[in-house]
C-alpha cells in the first residue's frame, strides 16, 4: 500500500492498525522521497513466556553432602 505523507498524518492510527492486522508493508511518499514502514515481529507478553524446566540434582549426591566434611582451601 502506498500513501502520501499528508494522508498518513490524517489516518496514522487507522493505517497502523491496518498494518498490524494484515502484516503488509506501507510505502510513505513525501515529495520525491519514499519510506518503507512494515511491522516487525510481534513481542510476546511476559506472562506468555514458556517456563524453563527445572534441572534437579541427583538426590543421592545430596545425601553424601555434609557441611562437616568441608575443608577450606589453603589461601596462604
Amino acid at each position: 500500500m502506498t500513501v502520501k505523507a499528508s494522508q498518513f498524518r490524517q489516518n496514522l492510527f487507522q493505517l497502523l492498525d491496518s498494518l498490524r492486522e494484515s502484516g503488509e508493508t506501507l510505502i510513505l511518499e513525501r515529495g520525491q522521497d519514499r519510506f518503507l514502514l512494515q511491522p516487525l515481529e510481534r513481542r510476546k507478553p511476559l506472562g506468555s513466556v514458556d517456563p524453563r524446566p527445572w534441572i534437579l540434582p541427583d538426590p543421592q549426591g545430596l545425601e553424601d553432602f555434609s557441611p562437616s566434611k568441608w575443608v577450606p582451601d589453603d589461601l596462604s
